[in-house]
Order: structure tokens, then C-alpha cells, then sequence
């Protein structure tokens, strides 16, 4: 699996930086900017399209040519370049055969070499399939822990933001009641004050009254 490494790694994210939990109160952020958080690098660049990569192509080409007889090689070069004279495929099969026989490939030997060859490629998808399980175990399986973590602080936190609420309308009630008993502590004043100074004129009244006559 040497040849996939180079292949596959622009895949993985195990070269990223892991994810820095905390378990302290964050600071808080605006919400344009939670809106304009573009998409992770590996959502927006990786996305199958459905097309023949030519990178893994030539990889599992390479990988599988490897362990190949290496006369099918031989057989399947000539064939190729035999195309550019003989454009006719059964025709320049036959003549390929031909060259082969003077070399002593035999045709039962070319078929098992073909067979043994398309064994390959389930060979390879194997050990690939195992590669990336380990690969998901390791780096995605890795992240999903952390992702988890997260999603606890964010449950934990929106308790926090409830009963963070709640002690605000506790203590907004209790404003409220204090406002109210001030304001009628004021009003009771207010009006203590207006009958003790309409009292105390009647009297200044009653004095400079008499005080003359």
C-alpha cells in the first residue's frame, strides 16, 4: 500500500490540528460572524464527482503491475504498439500472439496471467478498505470523540444560559418589587410632605393673623 499513501492523504485530516476542547465559558461571538463560517477545507474540496481520478488510477495501476507476470506486461506492450500498423484489434491480437508463440508464451499461460491479474485488483481493494478502516478508526473516530465532547459542552452550556435566564428574571422580579416599594415610600413622602406643609401655612397663616390684629 505504499504507492496510495501519497494518493489518499490530501483525503485524510490526520495532519490537522486536533480540536482544542475547553471546559471554561467562551467568549462570546457575533452572529454575522457564526453566519459567514465558510465550509471545512475537506467538505468543500472533496466531493466525488463520479469521474475516473486519474491519481488513483495510476496508483492501483502501479500496484497491481508489481506482483503481474511480467509476460502479460510484455504481451499487452506489444499489443499496444502494434496499433499505430494494425488497427484492426483481432488482427493485431493475433499478430501479438504470433510473437509471443516464437518467445513460447502460451495462450492458457496468458489467460491465467490475465486472471491472476484481475485477482489483483480485488487483493488491492481489500488491503485499501482495510487501510481506511484503520484510518477512520483512528483519525475520524478521534475527531467524533472530540465532536461529542463538544456537543456535551454545548448542551451544558445552554443549561447554563437557562438557568443563567432564570436567575435574571429572578432578580429583574426583585428590581421590579424594590422599584415599586421606593416609589410608593416616594409617594407616601410626597404626600406626608404636602399635608405637613399645608398644615404648617395654615398655621403661619393663623399666626401673622392674629399677630396683627
Amino acid at each position: 500500500m505504499s504507492l496510495w499513501k501519497d494518493v489518499i492523504r490530501p483525503y485524510i485530516l490526520e495532519d490537522e490540528q486536533p480540536v482544542q476542547v475547553t471546559t471554561s465559558t467562551p467568549a462570546p461571538v457575533p452572529v454575522q460572524t457564526i453566519l459567514k463560517q465558510p465550509e471545512h477545507p475537506s467538505v468543500v474540496s472533496f466531493r466525488a464527482t463520479g469521474e475516473v481520478d486519474p491519481a488513483f488510477l495510476n496508483a492501483l495501476s502501479e500496484e497491481v503491475n508489481e506482483d503481474t507476470d511480467p509476460k502479460l506486461l510484455q504481451f499487452l506492450k506489444l499489443f499496444s504498439d502494434l496499433s499505430s500498423i494494425i488497427p484492426d484489434e483481432r488482427t493485431r491480437f493475433q499478430a501479438a500472439m504470433v510473437s509471443a508463440a516464437q518467445q513460447g508464451l502460451e495462450m492458457s499461460h496468458l489467460i491465467q496471467a490475465a486472471q491472476d491479474r484481475l485477482a489483483l485488483v480485488d487483493r488491492e481493494t481489500q488491503e485499501f478498505e482495510a487501510d481506511m478502516k484503520t484510518r477512520e478508526e483512528q483519525s475520524i473516530g478521534q475527531k467524533q470523540a472530540q465532536a461529542d465532547q463538544v456537543g456535551q459542552q454545548i448542551i451544558d452550556l445552554q443549561r447554563q444560559i437557562t438557568e443563567l435566564g432564570a436567575r435574571q428574571t429572578e432578580m429583574q422580579t426583585v428590581i421590579t418589587g424594590e422599584q415599586q416599594k421606593l416609589a410608593v415610600a416616594k409617594q407616601h413622602f410626597n404626600s406626608a410632605r404636602d399635608a405637613l406643609r399645608e398644615k404648617f401655612s395654615k398655621e403661619l397663616e393663623l399666626i401673622r393673623s392674629n399677630v396683627k390684629s
